[in-house]
């Protein structure tokens, strides 16, 4: 099972391998995985603690990141891995984990992806953006784009898109663990500060690199399991019931799991239990069940202003 970590920052010290809590986000989940023998593993993100660059929301890179950590598994004998696997992921590594059912088979054609799940995934990127931009959001997560989308888009315009605040103060919050950041983003915000001039998505090149982010319905054949609190404040709920109505509308073989009053920081331990239930079947090759039959609990589209 390949867990894809959500956002942390890119600082040296945010990293999981090099945290003081390199477990965060596995509370309620991972004991059981173990105990029913699973290979667990995760990656930090190329670019994260080590030299290079840090692809943050860039799927090409952080797919391979995942089937990399398979790979590194299977390489260790001690652990008996086997060629079958699951990924799993919050937040930023939610977009990871999906995106996987679409890149995996081409990225490692040896290795057999039974099924992708997420807890509260960044997918419907432009909604997601549109509506966060001019937040505290933006300060927190704004950075990381900024240090990554215009590497892997050349040509992606910065003038008229973030502000001078924005830009004297983007690589060194870039550089800090996304606590910190989100701190100085709501003194910033009371401040009346914002880390973009404008909504990006006003901008083509935006638009179209948030939109090659996004991705498509899954074809049928690749089970997915999508968790998402309907309290959260940062992948806000009405994107991802998007995903649900278009994915079953395509055909997915989607199973999807709201949750109630449960923020963004909490969708990873809440749905866990659940998520290991789901990866089980999978395992076992049982039938993986459908949900779209369930509306979701709150509006396909944006809430009025």
């Amino acid at each position: 099972m390949a867990w894809a970590h959500g956002t942390l920052g890119m600082g040296d010290a945010c990293v999981p391998s090099r945290s003081a809590n390199p477990l965060q986000d596995t509370d309620n989940w991972l004991d059981q995985m173990m105990t029913l023998g699973w290979v667990v593993v995760s990656t930090d993100y190329v670019g994260l603690g080590t030299p290079g660059p840090s692809l943050y929301l860039v799927a090409q890179s952080e797919v391979r990141d995942v089937v990399n950590a398979v790979r590194a598994a299977r390489n260790v004998p001690e652990a008996k891995a086997g060629s079958r696997y699951v990924t799993w992921g919050h937040s930023q590594g939610g977009h990871t984990s999906i995106w996987t059912g679409h890149l995996g088979e081409e990225y490692a054609p040896e290795l057999d992806l039974v099924g992708v799940a997420a807890a509260a995934p960044a997918l419907e990127l432009a909604d997601i953006m549109g509506q966060q931009w001019d937040t505290v959001a933006g300060w927190v997560l704004g950075p990381d784009i900024l240090e990554s989308w215009p590497a892997y888009y050349p040509g992606l315009p910065v003038e008229g898109v973030v502000s001078s605040a924005g830009l004297d103060a983007s690589q060194r919050l870039a550089a800090e663990c996304v606590k910190q950041a989100g701190l100085e983003g709501l003194v910033r915000e009371k401040a009346g500060q914002q880390f973009f001039a404008a909504d990006p998505l006003t901008v083509q090149p935006w638009v179209d690199a948030a939109h090659d982010q996004t991705p498509a319905p899954l074809p049928a054949a690749m089970p997915a399991f999508i968790a998402q609190g309907t309290a959260d404040q940062v992948v806000l709920p009405w994107p991802n019931a998007i995903v649900q109505e278009d994915w079953c509308d395509a055909g997915s073989t989607l199973s999807m799991l709201w949750m109630g009053g449960v923020t963004h920081q909490a969708a990873a331990t809440t749905a866990g239990p659940m998520a290991v239930a789901w990866i089980a079947d999978r395992f076992a090759g049982r039938p993986a069940p459908r949900t779209c039959d369930v509306p979701p609990p709150v509006p396909a589209k944006a809430p009025a202003t």
